[in-house]
């Protein structure tokens, strides 16, 4: 059975391999994101979750959206039923009162979905890091999403939070660890599968 026994290893070390598509730690860089419409980002080097993280503060009365890098982009179909994830803390205290707070956009073209995964109040003014997630599924995002995943030209969340701009009265947030992630069978599934095919091949070694 040592021919099925690696078989089995390799296939489960192949599926945790493709399970995280994409990871932006932001420990050296801003890795290419942008921000548009109302913000300024900066990298900091030290005190994200962990590492560095990107700092947005809100400077006029547009709302602060970050922009994925174009390299990026592309066919996403992989991350139909994924997930979208990023960690977010309230930097300088200031209360969260803008509801659309992690709002997503994806976009093909003339064609985008979007959902607001983060609840309102949110993030909140403890110091704290707080991680959001959301499924990338026809539930959350609508019937238009396989296909928009299949050619994604764009990509934003909202990280305006605040209802107002200026001295004293602007928000500061930081965003670290924004990851997509593929979707992959339950453990339970990939390891029958895995045994599924080992037997296979160990049954074709024994008549061959």
């Amino acid at each position: 059975m040592r021919t099925s026994h690696a078989l089995l290893l390799a296939l489960l070390a192949g599926a945790a391999a493709h399970a995280q598509a994409a990871t932006y730690t932001f420990d050296a860089n801003d890795q290419g994101w942008t921000i548009f419409d109302g913000g300024t980002l900066t990298h900091v080097a030290a005190g994200g979750n962990t590492g560095g993280f990107l700092q947005v503060e809100d400077i006029n009365d547009g709302d602060m959206l970050l922009v994925a890098p174009g390299a990026a982009l592309g066919n996403w179909s992989s991350l139909l039923n994924g997930t979208f994830s990023f960690d977010a803390k309230n930097l300088n205290g200031i209360d969260s009162s803008w509801p659309g707070f992690g709002q997503v956009v994806i976009t093909s073209g003339a064609t985008s979905v979007s959902f607001d995964m983060v609840a309102a109040n949110n993030p909140p003014a403890d110091g704290l890091w707080h991680n959001y997630s959301v499924v990338l599924s026809t539930a959350n995002f609508g019937a238009a999403l396989p296909t928009v995943l299949a050619n994604v030209t764009g990509f934003t969340f909202k990280v305006e939070s605040h209802n107002g701009f200026g001295l004293n009265n602007s928000e500061l947030n930081g965003i670290d660890n924004v990851a997509f992630t593929s979707a992959v069978p339950e453990p339970a599934s990939a390891v029958l599968l895995g045994l599924g095919l080992a037997t296979v091949a160990w049954r074709r070694r024994r008549t061959s």
